[in-house]
């Protein structure tokens, strides 16, 4: 089997020998995949990869999600940019005009460092992700990519306090309220990928917040995913990316995502082109990530649900009970 394009190209320091056993791994899925195999090395890979398809950047990325071997090489990358001091200045600026963020050349102006020299300094940041970028007319708005800073703090305390967590309580309490963070994170929190214009979104929402949530609210329309955090946000729901697929109101029909040989990485590439077609809510907190359809479906996901939820249509839901 001819691999498709490896991923390793976009990744920086990477521990070589953790790479390549995830490219084993996910090799061997789509291996196994291919010949109908009911055994894989990777648990999980094959319902992603779909059985008509192989694709290994979504298996690839699909087993860096679960394995985590990528933490070291990507905490590096952070800590190695950071370590200088224009650059960390230049961050420290950046999280302060959140959630606008800066022109390059207002960067420079602000720090006064020459405009080829902040360049230089903010290309280095970018690809350690620390920061993404976007254009506006004729300028490149840079801002602060929190979740890269969440998730490196995320991993220089995940073992903390030799199994004594009301240790690291104080650090937890004052971080907690500034980072969205992932199933798993101790910074957890809830997290909703939510569209306002959607009727079922607003209900999930709604029942989130009467439950006692404060969920973290991404409006993924104006903030998609990256691919990776939809690799990531799949695999967690444990659904391929034909089954996250959403066709009403979207360009489905026109974009022939109905065929069956379009590969998982096809119709990746076509919600994080077209974001519409992502169905929603994706609702993640500590106790699971799921597709939110119908809404009452996020009331499994919360510690302390609401008892009754009458939802804009007037239907009342009550949990663990039956709906009028």
């Amino acid at each position: 089997m001819q691999a498709a394009p490896a991923v390793t190209g976009r990744l920086r320091r990477l521990d070589w020998l953790h790479l390549g056993h995830a490219r084993y791994h996910a090799q061997r899925a789509c291996h196994c995949q291919a010949n109908r195999h009911t055994l894989c090395p990777m648990n999980g890979i094959p319902s992603l990869i779909g059985p008509n398809t192989i694709d290994f950047e979504v298996a690839f990325l699909y087993y860096v999600c679960k394995s985590g071997h990528m933490d070291n090489s990507r905490a590096i990358d952070a800590f190695s940019a950071l370590s200088q001091s224009t650059r960390l200045e230049t961050f420290r600026l950046l999280v302060r005009h959140e959630p606008e963020g800066l022109p390059a050349g207002e960067i420079a102006r602000l720090l006064g460092v020459p405009h080829n020299t902040m360049s230089t300094h903010l290309g280095v940041l970018s690809r350690a992700g620390l920061v993404v970028s976007r254009r506006h007319s004729r300028s490149v708005i840079y801002r602060a990519n929190l979740e890269r800073i969440r998730e490196t703090v995320s991993f220089l305390v995940r073992d903390c306090c030799a199994g004594h967590p009301g240790l690291c309580e104080p650090l937890l309490q004052e971080l907690r309220p500034c980072y969205p963070t992932e199933e798993g994170d101790p910074f957890m929190i809830s997290v909703i990928y939510h569209n306002p214009d959607c009727g079922t979104s607003r209900n999930t929402l709604a029942m989130m917040r009467q439950s006692g949530e404060k969920p973290h609210v991404i409006e993924y329309l104006k903030t998609p995913p990256s691919r990776e955090k939809l690799v990531e946000l799949l695999s967690a729901m444990d659904m391929t990316p034909r089954e996250l697929l959403r066709r009403k109101g979207t360009p489905f029909d026109e974009l022939g995502l109905d065929n069956p040989e379009l590969s998982d990485g096809q119709l990746v590439d076509a919600m994080l082109s077209h974001p519409i077609l992502i169905n929603r809510p994706i609702v993640a907190t500590e106790k699971g990530t799921r597709l939110c359809r119908p809404s009452e479906t996020v009331l499994s996901l919360l510690p302390h649900p609401v008892a009754e939820f009458t939802k804009e249509d007037g239907e009342i839901v009550r949990f663990g009970g039956t709906a009028s």
